[in-house]
């Protein structure tokens, strides 16, 4: 009789500590659930600064249509957190397909870089796209249309170092277009869509060399052009827009920076004559430059700026 009721009361017991174990487990479960929430794909939207005919950095600049790649990173933010933590990055040139699927119960923040190629592309070795779509592990990034997620790598944004072009040359201002934009706090219960503004980091420069009367003249600017005009020669006549190295900073609506330009004549009997002159570039402004040679003045360069309420600046060089 005692060991029967041994038996039962054993039994019993296992009976409870079963369904304990399972309520507990079902709770478990249940928690990490509602931890992960409900997955919403959500669509992004990017809102490119608007370029009226009006503007004069792109009047009489050729805007062919030149192939657009966005940059997306991705940023998570979970539960009571206070930063960010990477989530995915991916690579595209067709903007319809730039959606992610995210978590409804986290806050998500944006970062894109679009570059429109012109006279310069983005160089593309075997393993992908090189700068400014290197990753933060300094690996190049396929085209994939879509998102890689991950926690520890997304894309090196934003640029602010040399850009890689078409030829494998590096170069600080390339003869393209980049914009810019960032959206922070963004969670998925709110909208189906993001829409991400981005704004332009660039400026016009249209540089005119009048031959001189003897000799060559060679203008170098932007640390890595130069320009070299022989007496024999027509006049040189380039304009194009250029991105700034500092891109974030570059978005800012008066933002402008210096560029040293150096002027070197050399005569037919060997001399040479130099000069150096401060520029100021300035945002979405065509700053046009006009070298001539001067006799008896060794040369004079009269510097003509175009901002966006057509004011215009004169500054003569005149080298003694």
């Amino acid at each position: 009789m005692k060991k029967t009721i041994y038996t039962l009361l054993t039994i019993l017991m296992a009976v409870c500590f079963v369904s304990c174990e399972k309520a507990i487990l079902e709770e478990g479960v249940e928690k990490e659930q509602q931890g992960k929430g409900k997955t919403k794909t959500i669509s992004l939207r990017i809102n490119e600064e608007i370029a009226t005919s009006e503007s004069p950095l792109f009047i009489n600049v050729t805007r062919s249509a030149g192939r657009k790649l966005y940059g997306i990173n991705v940023f998570e933010k979970k539960g009571k957190s206070t930063s960010y933590s990477k989530y995915a990055y991916g690579l595209f040139d067709d903007p319809s397909k730039i959606s992610i699927a995210l978590n409804e119960n986290c806050h998500y923040r944006f970062e894109c870089l679009i570059v429109e190629e012109k006279e310069d592309g983005i160089y593309l070795s075997e393993s992908g796209y090189m700068a400014p779509f290197i990753t933060t592990k300094e690996n190049p990034t396929k085209l994939s249309n879509s998102f890689i997620k991950s926690s520890s790598e997304n894309l090196a944004l934003p640029p602010k170092d040399k850009t890689t072009i078409t030829g494998n040359k590096q170069v600080w201002c390339p003869k393209l277009i980049k914009q810019y934009g960032t959206l922070s706090d963004f969670t998925p219960k709110t909208s189906n869509i993001v829409s991400i503004k981005v704004k332009r980091a660039v400026f016009g420069l249209h540089l005119t060399i009048t031959p001189p009367e003897e000799g060559t003249i060679e203008v170098k600017y932007l640390d890595d052009y130069t320009a070299t005009v022989n007496a024999s020669d027509p006049v040189f006549d380039h304009q194009a827009i250029y991105s700034f190295t500092q891109t974030d900073k570059a978005i800012e609506d008066d933002y402008k920076g210096e560029s040293h330009f150096l002027l070197n004549w050399t005569k037919t009997d060997g001399t040479i004559k130099s000069e150096q002159k401060v520029v100021i570039l300035k945002r979405n402004v065509m700053t046009n430059i006009k070298v001539s040679m001067k006799n008896p003045n060794p040369s004079s360069i009269a510097i003509e700026e175009e901002s966006e309420n057509m004011i215009s600046e004169n500054v003569e060089w005149i080298v003694e």
